[in-house]
């Protein structure tokens, strides 16, 4: 995969997470919430972005689960034994940037060129 597109499939589990963590009020996993619960922005970010980030927090033992119906309960769960922090789940997904090698002149003319677009 490429550096870049790892990149942003980091960076959206990241800010889903940390988005979790204050909704929720929880440091602790397994976290449960409702779809009804998420801001505007968190529900069309989820919309959009939920596969990628099932499937990178998949690549870290966790899972993001859904469940039908009105109440749209949602719960996000690890492998591991219950009580492991939000935090280190968070730390575990981050930690790949470490390693990551970046050409960050494109990938920031790209996104300055999108945010153009948008505004």
């Amino acid at each position: 995969e490429a550096s870049e597109a790892k990149l942003w499939r980091v960076a959206a589990t990241a800010v889903w997470l940390e988005h979790l963590r204050r909704l929720t009020g929880s440091e602790v996993l397994p976290l449960s919430f409702s779809r009804r619960q998420l801001s505007w922005w968190a529900l069309r970010f989820s919309e959009q972005a939920w596969p990628v980030v099932v499937e990178e927090l998949a690549l870290h033992g966790a899972r993001l689960s859904e469940e039908s119906g009105a109440e749209g309960r949602c719960a996000l769960e690890r492998d591991e034994a219950a009580g492991v922090e939000l935090r280190q789940l968070l730390a575990d997904v981050c930690s790949v940037l470490c390693d990551m090698k970046i050409d960050w002149l494109p990938v920031t003319q790209r996104t300055v060129a999108s945010i153009g677009e948008i505004v």
